[in-house]
C-alpha cells in the first residue's frame, strides 16, 4: 500500500512536469516571489525564473520587481533602458551595459557598479531624488551631466548623489531647472575622474554642489575628497539657479585647478562655508566666479596645498592690467588660514595671493574681509617674507601692493586656568573670550555606552571654532581621560565613571510584610554616597 502511494505521487509529479513541458517547458514558469539576486539580459524573456543565469528577464522593470529590497540585478550583456518606473527599493546593478537614445531617468535606490553607461553626449543623467551611487568601475562612453535632482518642471525632496568612479563633464547635486524642497548632497571621491589633468586650464569637468537653474529650498553639500580630480568646484549652483539656505564645501582630498564657495556666473544670495582639510588645487576662492555674492563667506583653509593664490571674495576676470568686472561680496569675509595648509606658489604665470577680498574687484567697499591665522603656528609659518605671504609677482603689487590686504588681522593664542578656556587674539590686544569646561554629573555612570559627560559654554564674543573634546578609556568603570584642543592641545583631565546598579533578579514575599522584592548590586562608591533603591509597582 505505501509503495503504490509512492508510485502515485511519483506519477503525478511526471505528468505535471509533462504539461510543463508541452506549454512552453520550464523557460514558461511564472515565478513571483522576490530573490536577492537575479539576471538580466537582452535575449532574456519576463517570464524566465530570473534567479537563474541562464534564464534571464528581458526588461530591468521586469528584475527590479523581483529582486528583494537589498538585492543585485546582474546585467548579461548590453541592455537597453526605458520608461523605468519605481519600485521603492534599494538594490545595486552590476555587470554588462546600459543604454539609452534619450535621458537615464533613475527612480530607485540605485548602486552602480562594474557596468558601461552609454548615453547621448546631448542627454543626461537624473537621480530624481533617489539615493544613487556611481560606485567602482563605471565607464561612461561619453562624459554627460549628472544631475541628483530631477529635469526641467520637476520637484523631488532632497537629493543623495555618491561619485567614486567614471569620467564626467559636469555633475550637479540639484536639478536642470526644476525644484528641490530641501538640501542638496554631492560626494565625489574614490577615483572619479580618473585619468584627469585637474590643472588643464581648457578642462571643462565641473562639480556643483547646487543645480542648473534650479531653486533650492534648503542647503547645498559637496564634499570632495579622496582621490578625485575635477577642474573646477563649486558649492552653490549654476545659470542662475537659487539656493534659500546656505552652501558647503567641504574638500578633505583629491584635486582641482579651482575651487568657488558659491557659483558660477550666477548671482548668489546666501552665506558660503569653504572647510579645506587636504588636496591639491591651483586657486581657491570663497565667492563666485564672475557673478556677485549677497552673503557672508567663512573660508577655511585648514590643510592641502595650494600653487597659486587664495581670495576670500569674488573671481573677476581682467583684460591686461585694467579692471574689467566688479563682481564682490555684499557681507563678511572671513579668511582663516591653519598650520596644515601649505601655500606654495608654484603656478608659472603671475597673480600669486594670499588676498582676503574679491580679485580686482571695483566694488570692494561692499566688503568687510578678515584674515584669521587658527593659531600662532599658522600666523608665524606665513606671516612672514620667507614664505611669501607678503611676496607676490609684479602684477599683484600692481594691483593691491601688500598681500595681506585686509580689514583687520587675528590670529588666536589660547590660555588655561582650572577649567576655563581664554582665547586672545594677539593683533588686537583688547579682544578677549572665555570658554568653560563643565562635566555633566548625571552622565558619569557607565551603562554599556562610552561615557561622554564634558561639555563647554562659550561667552558671547568667542571667535573662529569651538574646541575639540576627545576621549581615552571612557567605557568602562574607573578612570577616564578628556582631552580638550584648540589647534593644540590645551587641557587634559581625568572624571571618575561609577557602574550602574544591576538588577539580579526579584521574587514575592508572601511573610508579612508582604510584597515584591528586588536584589540589586551596586558599586561600593554609591553606597558610601548613600544612593538608595526603589521599586514602584503600579497595578494594571
Amino acid at each position: 500500500m505505501k509503495k503504490n502511494t509512492i508510485k502515485k505521487l511519483f506519477l503525478t509529479v511526471l505528468i505535471a512536469c509533462s504539461s510543463m513541458a508541452i506549454f512552453g517547458g520550464i523557460n514558461s514558469m511564472n515565478v513571483t516571489a522576490e530573490s536577492h539576486t537575479v539576471y538580466v539580459s537582452s535575449k532574456g524573456k519576463d517570464y524566465n525564473i530570473g534567479t537563474v543565469e541562464n534564464l534571464p528577464y528581458r526588461t530591468l522593470n521586469r528584475a527590479l520587481e523581483m529582486v528583494s529590497d537589498g538585492g543585485t540585478i546582474v546585467v548579461k550583456d548590453s541592455l537597453e533602458v526605458n520608461n523605468w518606473s519605481s519600485h521603492n527599493k534599494t538594490v545595486t546593478i552590476t555587470g554588462g551595459e546600459l543604454y539609452t537614445s534619450s535621458s537615464l531617468q533613475i527612480y530607485d535606490n540605485v548602486t552602480l557598479e562594474n557596468i558601461r553607461l552609454s548615453i547621448n553626449s546631448g542627454e543626461n543623467i537624473f537621480a530624481n531624488g533617489y539615493t544613487v551611487v556611481m560606485g567602482d568601475a563605471v565607464t561612461l562612453t561619453t562624459p554627460v551631466d549628472v544631475y541628483g535632482g530631477g529635469a526641467e518642471g520637476s520637484t523631488v525632496y532632497g537629493t543623495d548623489l555618491t561619485i567614486c568612479s567614471g569620467l564626467y563633464r559636469r555633475v550637479y547635486g540639484g536639478s536642470l531647472g526644476g525644484i528641490v524642497e530641501g538640501d542638496t548632497h554631492l560626494t565625489v571621491t574614490d577615483n572619479a575622474n580618473a585619468g584627469l589633468n585637474a590643472f588643464d586650464h581648457n578642462g571643462g569637468k565641473f562639480f556643483f554642489g547646487g543645480g542648473n537653474g534650479d531653486t533650492i529650498t534648503g542647503d547645498t553639500y559637496l564634499s570632495f575628497g579622496g582621490n578625485a580630480k575635477s577642474t573646477h568646484l563649486f558649492g552653490g549652483s549654476a545659470g542662475g539657479g537659487k539656493i534659500n539656505g546656505e552652501t558647503n564645501l567641504i574638500v578633505t582630498g583629491g584635486s582641482s585647478m579651482s575651487m568657488y564657495g558659491a557659483g558660477q556666473s550666477t548671482d548668489t544670495q546666501c552665506d558660503v562655508n569653504v572647510r579645506v582639510t587636504g588636496g591639491e588645487f591651483e586657486q581657491i576662492f570663497g565667492g563666485s566666479e564672475n557673478a556677485p555674492l549677497t552673503g557672508n563667506v567663512d573660508l577655511r583653509v585648514l590643510g592641502g596645498t595650494i600653487k597659486r593664490r587664495i581670495y576670500g571674495g569674488c573671481y573677476n576676470d581682467i583684460e591686461g592690467l585694467s579692471f574689467a568686472s566688479k563682481y564682490s561680496v555684499n557681507g563678511k569675509i572671513d579668511l582663516t588660514i591653519g598650520s596644515g595648509a601649505s601655500i606654495t606658489y608654484e603656478y608659472n604665470g603671475n597673480d600669486l595671493s594670499v588676498y582676503a577680498h574679491s580679485r580686482h574687484s571695483t566694488n570692494s567697499t561692499n566688503e568687510t574681509a578678515n584674515l584669521i591665522f587658527a593659531d600662532e603656528v599658522a600666523y608665524t609659518k606665513y606671516n612672514n617674507g620667507t614664505l611669501k605671504l607678503k611676496v607676490q609677482d609684479s602684477t599683484m603689487k600692481f594691483f593691491i601692493g601688500s598681500l595681506s590686504v585686509a580689514d583687520e588681522i587675528h590670529y588666536y593664542t589660547y590660555s588655561v586656568s582650572g577649567n576655563v578656556v581664554t582665547q586672545n587674539c594677539a593683533k588686537h590686544n583688547n579682544y578677549s573670550a572665555t570658554a568653560t569646561v563643565n562635566v555633566n554629573t548625571n552622565a558619569l555612570q557607565y551603562t554599556g555606552e562610552a561615557v561622554e559627560p564634558i561639555y563647554i559654554s562659550y561667552d558671547a564674543n568667542w571667535e573662529y571654532d569651538g574646541l575639540i573634546i576627545s576621549y581615552d578609556d571612557n567605557e568602562e568603570e574607573g578612570t577616564a581621560t578628556y582631552i580638550l584642543k584648540a589647534e593644540n592641545i590645551l587641557l587634559t583631565d581625568t572624571f571618575e565613571i561609577k557602574k550602574a546598579p544591576v538588577i539580579l533578579g526579584g521574587s514575592v514575599r508572601l511573610s508579612t510584610p508582604a510584597g515584591l522584592r528586588f536584589q540589586s548590586k551596586v558599586a561600593e562608591s554609591l553606597v558610601e554616597e548613600g544612593a538608595t533603591f526603589g521599586t514602584l509597582i503600579i497595578p494594571k
